[in-house]
């Protein structure tokens, strides 16, 4: 749920992710979202990255679907911050850019 932003550091092309996390190989798509591994750049922890679409999301939408789907992506961003299962991933941080 963030934007991407390019750096490069020292000859070596990264994607940096949030200020922190270096975005590594896809995991998996879906039709409005990708995820992707990445790994903090200060700790090493791998973590999992889900990016939204915000283009495709909201193509030829009115305004009034446009804000149920900024609705709904609210809606799992909070529903999955509230689950506590070891067999569901957990939300570590959110970031929601302007959608």
């Amino acid at each position: 749920m963030a934007n991407e932003e390019g750096s490069s550091s020292n000859n070596t092309n990264r994607t940096i992710c949030m200020e922190r996390y270096e975005v590594g190989k896809v995991l998996g798509k879906g039709k409005f979202s990708v995820v992707k591994l990445a790994c903090n750049v200060v700790t090493g922890d791998k973590v999992a990255i889900k990016i939204f679409d915000k283009e495709q999301l909201l193509k030829g939408r009115s305004g009034r679907i446009k804000s149920l789907v900024k609705k709904k992506i609210k809606q799992e961003i909070s529903i999955q911050s509230m689950v506590k299962h070891p067999n569901v991933l957990r939300v570590i941080e959110k970031k929601l850019y302007q959608i």
